[in-house]
């Protein structure tokens, strides 16, 4: 009900009632103000889990604090008693059950007692303590005040919440473990004042989005340096790639600050995510922006959580780079299990100064380098026997990089189909390089790049590194 202000005049007879009535009408007007300011205005500002307690089917809050839907601000320790509760043992029926824990403040009532002494077991708004309290204008005179405390406690299960005012704290379910110990559901959040007081939606979704935007951003740019990509050079891929990679930016600049700022309001949140979400809808299959979730301020998950595949934009193929390491005579590089299906494909990438055909006649020709197993190479090379054929690729998948400055990559094919690839495959798994090291400055250690002294004095350094890349499937 509404709290009108009080009609002070003089002469009036003052009473409690009137101390109160105004103290009642205070409120209402920050209620409303704070209503009309912000449409979703009530929910958690910070709530600290005691995650041992709850494991022993306790649940205890070292702080919490929160607007409850009547505008009711609630702070603890600071103003507010909030003492810990069991988990009963009937909350879960069936493993499967999902009980919603809830922060519960009696509700203002006229006509009956509001408040009790602190230390009784009532049921009351407001739990008053005395204080002594000194004069801040004049030391040495304390006096005794009585203060009022929200009588706050914490519910489990949708039993018993008649007569109070309600806030979802959060959802809990049973642990996947053998004690099947109570745990903090994480595909619930609840109502929130501000992102920052739940710390899974700033960090692992609002932070992981950003980093997502950042590592794409990041991929693409390196992309576009590697192959020299320019606004003139009128491939249509390489249009897409530079207007992809500015709608990536715009949407990473959208939400960059969002995990890092105190205070964003979750449906700020959720309206710079839609707007992200916007910058890149060009590029799903569809050319348009999907149906996006309404924002439901009881259910944050459902939320927030769909919004997340909208920011994978980046298809197609992607590759893994690892580089040869100087193993004796050899160059070799380890194979991951996973790339050994029939998908994958292998390429030999070498970066140096020299053109494909340059570097190709020098490493072919001149250095007669062989490939294969890492135990198999050294007789290769030493027996001049046919290793794994390279195939000269003047064309290699356009996310390879192609180059950096003065300093080009060259790249060859690796043939799975040679029978020396099935020692690779099925044994060894690893691959090894061996060429005639007569031209050779040092030795072959690390990822050090070999050094190769040209016949006309030149030195030229020479970077090796295996690219593994798997195609989309059909």
């Amino acid at each position: 009900m509404p709290h009108p202000p009080i009609h002070w005049a003089e002469g009036m007879f003052l009473g409690p009632q009137h101390l109160q009535a105004a103290d009642r009408s205070l409120r209402d007007f920050v209620r409303t103000a704070e209503d009309w300011t912000v449409g979703y205005s009530y929910g958690l500002r910070a709530l600290d889990i005691d995650r041992d307690a709850l494991s022993n089917r306790r649940i205890l809050l070292p702080r919490c604090h929160a607007r409850l839907k009547d505008g009711t601000h609630l702070r603890y320790p600071e103003d507010a008693s909030l003492p810990p509760a069991a988990v009963p043992d009937d909350a879960f029926r069936t493993p499967s059950d999902r009980p919603m824990v809830y922060l519960a403040v009696p509700r203002l009532e006229l006509g009956r007692a509001n408040a009790s002494m602190a230390g009784t077991e009532s049921t009351t708004r407001y739990l008053v303590e005395a204080t002594e309290t000194e004069d801040e204008n004049q030391a040495g005179s304390p006096h005794v005040v009585e203060y009022r405390r929200l009588n706050a406690r914490i519910i489990v299960g949708e039993a018993g919440l008649t007569g109070f005012e309600t806030l979802p704290l959060f959802r809990l379910k049973l642990a996947e473990t053998a004690e099947a110990a109570p745990e903090v559901d994480p595909d619930y959040i609840p109502p929130l004042l501000a992102c920052d007081a739940w710390p899974p939606l700033r960090d692992q979704f609002l932070g992981g989005v950003r980093d997502h935007l950042g590592s794409q951003s990041e991929k693409l740019a390196r992309q576009m340096i590697d192959r020299g990509v320019a606004f003139e050079s009128g491939h249509r891929e390489d249009l897409e790639r530079i207007l992809m990679l500015h709608s990536v930016n715009a949407a990473l600049a959208t939400v960059w600050s969002l995990p890092g700022t105190r205070g964003v309001h979750p449906f700020a949140a959720y309206r710079e995510l839609c707007a992200a979400a916007g910058h890149l809808a060009v590029f799903r299959p569809q050319r348009r922006l999907p149906d996006l979730p309404r924002y439901d301020h009881d259910d944050l998950a459902n939320t927030f959580f769909p919004l997340r595949a909208m920011f994978s934009v980046i298809e197609g193929q992607d590759y893994v780079k690892r580089p040869f390491i100087g193993d004796g005579q050899r160059l070799r590089v380890l194979l991951e299990e996973d790339w050994l299906g029939p998908r994958w494909a292998f390429y030999v990438g070498v970066e140096s100064e020299l053109g494909d055909q340059a570097v190709d006649r020098l490493l072919m020709t001149e250095l007669d380098l062989k490939v294969a197993s890492s135990n198999e190479v050294n007789a290769i090379f030493r027996d001049a026997l046919q290793g794994i054929p390279l195939i000269l690729e003047t064309q290699p998948p356009r996310d390879f990089p192609r180059s950096n400055g003065a300093r080009r990559w060259c790249y060859w094919r690796v043939d799975r189909r040679s029978f020396r690839w099935e020692v690779v495959e099925k044994k060894t798994r690893d691959l090894g390089i061996r060429f005639n090291q007569a031209q050779v400055e040092g030795n072959l250690a690390g990822e050090q790049p070999v050094r190769i002294r040209q016949p006309d004095g030149r030195l030229i350094e020479l970077s090796f590194a295996l690219y593994a890349i798997s195609a989309a499937p059909a």
